[in-house]
Parts: structure tokens; C-alpha cells; sequence
């Protein structure tokens, strides 16, 4: 008997997003944590959570572009012409305990890269996975 609906995990290959009625689906929230210059640290999320925090609420089929769009809504470094933004989900592992980012792609305040268009469920969040970005402003 054959499985119709396998479970994905994270290594799996590509996903394609299914567009999402943002009208009568309600959006989740993705805790988002923000740092100039550098990412956060695996200890900044075991001992507490790292301190800038963006509550963004949003769906599965949210680009790395509308995020970096959020982002620079809420956070003035971000608006500096030419910033990039590292994104990496951050989640626990269920076996060893201990906190692991996935980098996931990087996108720029003023121009377009190969990963503006990946979305949140092609990248394989999962429902409780943190989104940590790092800021890298240009001189």
C-alpha cells in the first residue's frame, strides 16, 4: 500500500509552493531576530532569546523579498541602500538538544538575487522554527 501523502523532511528536494488565500487563511506568527554586522549566536537562543526581535505575522508562501520588505519597515538599519540580509531558520534538534541554524538564502535592500523568490514552505519552515537574520550594511 503506498503512502499518498510521504512526510517531508528537511534534506528533501524542492517543494513547490501552493499559493495561499491570504483572505481567509490566517497567517502565523514567525518569531524574527535581527543583528547588525554578524548573526546570532547558537547560545543566544538557549539561554534566553536574543534581544531585537520583529514579530512578523505571515504565511507559508512568504518570499525571502516580503520579508526583507517587513524588515526594512521595521527596522531603520535595514533601509541603508545596498544592506544584505543572511537569513537562517533556527529550531532545536529533537535528538541532540542542541540549537541549529539552516542557512536558507540572503537577499539585498537594493537589487535582486537568486533567492528573492523563495518562499517560506519551499525552504521547509516548520511552525515554530525562528527566523534569524543578519544585516550586513555597506560602507
Amino acid at each position: 500500500m503506498s503512502n499518498r501523502f510521504p512526510r517531508r523532511r528537511r534534506g528533501d528536494t524542492y517543494i513547490k509552493t501552493q499559493q495561499v488565500d491570504r483572505k481567509s487563511i490566517t497567517p502565523f506568527l514567525l518569531r524574527t531576530f535581527i543583528r547588525v554586522g554578524d548573526r546570532n549566536s547558537p547560545k543566544d537562543y538557549q539561554e534566553s532569546l536574543p534581544q531585537d526581535e520583529i514579530e512578523i505575522y505571515s504565511w507559508k508562501d512568504c518570499t525571502l523579498k516580503e520579508l526583507t520588505s517587513i524588515i526594512q519597515d521595521n527596522c531603520i538599519p535595514a533601509r541603508k541602500q545596498g544592506t544584505r540580509f543572511v537569513f537562517a531558520f533556527v529550531f532545536k534538534d529533537k535528538r541532540t538538544g542542541q540549537i541549529v541554524f539552516k542557512d536558507i538564502g540572503s537577499t539585498y535592500s537594493s537589487k535582486s538575487s537568486s533567492d528573492d523568490d523563495s518562499s517560506l514552505e519551499q525552504l521547509r519552515f516548520r511552525t515554530g522554527d525562528y527566523l534569524d537574520v543578519a544585516l550586513f550594511l555597506r560602507d
